[in-house]
C-alpha cells in the first residue's frame, strides 16, 4: 500500500500511521487496555427524559438497575451476590471463560446513567417498600432497562478503537483476523445503537406525555423469592416454543425489542415484560409463548431466559454454588449465547429446558 492511503482496517487513518509495520511494534499491555475500557464504561450522564443543567443535580451516581433494597437484597449473602456481568468483565483474567463471580452488592447492577435527583425521584414508585405490579411500575422498570442498554451500547461503540490496538506485535494474518472480527462487531453495535437511540426517544416521549397507549406489559408474580434477579432488554429472536421470531443481521428491516425485569416487589419475585410498538409483533409472540407454559415451569424458564439474554444477571451465592456442576455448565453455555464466543442462537435455545432451576409456582399475573 501507499503509506498515505487509508488503512486496510477501515479506521479511516492513513496506513503509515495505523497498521504499517504494526507487527514490529511491542504488544499493548492488557492492563492498559482494560483500564482504557473501564474509563469508557464509567463516563456518566443522566438518562432522564428532562435531563439538563436546570433540572439535574450535579452528581452523576452509580444507579442500580435492580433495586438494592428490593431485588438485590433478596438474594444477597454476606454483602455479596454472584454476578454474570462481573464474570463477563473478567473474561481476560479467566482466559476466555465466562464464569459468574462474587461481587459486592453496592456495585452490582450499577451504571453511571442518572443524576442523584432524577434516580431518586423517577424510580421512587418501584423502590419504596410495598411496591406492587402495575402498568406504571412495569413502565418504570422497562424505562430503566432501556436506559441501561443504551448507556452500555454507547460505551461499547466508544471502546472499539481501544480494542483495535489488540493486534500490536501480531503477524499480518492475525491482524486481519482481529480487525475483521472487530469490524463486524462494530457494524452490529452501531446498528444496535441507532435502534436504541430511537427506542429511548419513544420512551422519553411516552413519559413526558404520560401516554402509555403504545406500551404493552405482561408480568407474573411468583409465590416465593427466586434466587436470580436480572434487568435488561433484547431482541426476541426465538420463543419458548422453539419458533423463530426475528433473524438479526439480515437486511435493513427494523427489529423489535422487549425489556425484561426479574426482580422483587412487595416480598416476592416478579417477572415483567414491557415493550413499545406493535401489539402483535415479535415481542407479543414471545410473551404469548411464555403464557402458554405450565405455571410450574415458568420460574425455571425466566431464570434460563436471564442466562440466555442478559449479562446484567445476579444470583444468590449459595444457590449458584450449590447447583450440580452439569447444571452450572449448562447455565454458562447459555450465558455465552449471543456473544462472539458462540455462533447464531439456536432456535430451541429457550424451548429446551433440561434442568429445573426452580419449581416455584405463579401466584398471579398482570397484563
Amino acid at each position: 500500500m501507499h503509506p498515505y492511503d487509508p488503512c486496510w482496517c477501515g479506521s479511516n487513518i492513513k496506513w503509515k500511521w495505523c497498521h504499517k509495520d504494526r507487527e514490529k511494534r511491542p504488544p499493548v499491555k492488557i492492563g492498559r487496555l482494560l483500564s482504557e475500557l473501564r474509563d469508557q464504561y464509567s463516563q456518566g450522564y443522566c438518562s432522564h427524559p428532562d435531563a439538563g443543567a436546570e433540572t439535574c443535580s450535579q452528581k452523576i451516581i452509580r444507579a442500580h438497575t435492580i433495586q438494592r433494597s428490593g431485588g438485590l437484597a433478596g438474594i444477597t449473602e454476606a454483602g455479596h451476590v454472584m454476578s454474570v456481568k462481573a464474570g463477563v468483565q473478567a473474561i481476560f483474567d479467566n482466559e476466555g471463560r465466562i464464569d459468574p463471580i462474587l461481587d459486592g452488592v453496592r456495585g452490582a447492577s450499577t451504571f453511571n446513567g442518572f443524576c442523584n435527583f432524577h434516580d431518586t425521584t423517577l424510580f421512587r414508585p418501584v423502590e419504596i417498600g410495598g411496591s406492587t405490579l402495575s402498568a406504571e411500575s412495569v413502565f418504570l422498570l422497562t424505562f430503566r432497562a432501556i436506559a441501561y442498554e443504551l448507556y452500555t451500547k454507547r460505551a461499547a461503540v466508544r471502546a472499539v478503537p481501544i480494542q483495535q490496538q489488540m493486534d500490536y506485535g501480531a503477524s499480518f494474518l492475525k491482524q486481519a483476523i482481529v480487525q475483521q472480527h472487530l469490524h463486524y462487531n462494530a457494524v452490529g453495535m452501531k446498528r444496535g445503537l441507532i435502534d436504541l437511540e430511537s427506542i429511548k426517544k419513544r420512551y422519553d416521549s411516552a413519559y413526558r406525555s404520560n401516554d402509555r397507549s403504545e406500551f404493552s406489559v405482561y408480568a407474573v408474580e411468583f409465590s416465593e423469592v427466586l434466587p436470580v434477579v436480572a434487568c435488561g432488554a433484547f431482541y426476541p429472536e426465538v420463543d419458548f416454543s422453539g419458533n423463530q421470531l426475528q433473524k438479526l443481521g439480515r437486511g435493513s428491516a427494523e427489529f423489535e425489542q422487549i425489556a425484561f425485569n426479574l426482580t422483587i416487589l412487595n416480598g416476592v419475585t416478579v417477572a415483567a415484560f414491557g415493550w413499545l410498538g406493535s401489539k402483535n409483533g415479535p415481542p407479543a409472540a414471545f410473551v404469548e409463548s411464555f403464557k402458554e407454559l405450565p405455571d410450574l415451569e415458568k420460574s425455571a424458564a425466566v431464570i434460563q431466559l436471564a442466562f440466555e439474554q442478559l449479562e446484567n444477571t445476579y444470583m444468590r451465592p449459595s444457590w449458584w454454588l450449590g447447583l450440580p456442576e452439569e447444571w452450572r455448565n449448562f447455565a454458562v453455555s447459555k450465558i455465552k449465547a449471543g456473544t462472539s464466543l458462540v455462533e447464531e442462537r439456536e432456535v430451541d435455545a429457550l424451548a429446551k429446558r433440561p434442568y429445573p432451576f426452580s419449581v416455584v409456582g405463579v401466584r398471579s399475573e398482570f397484563g
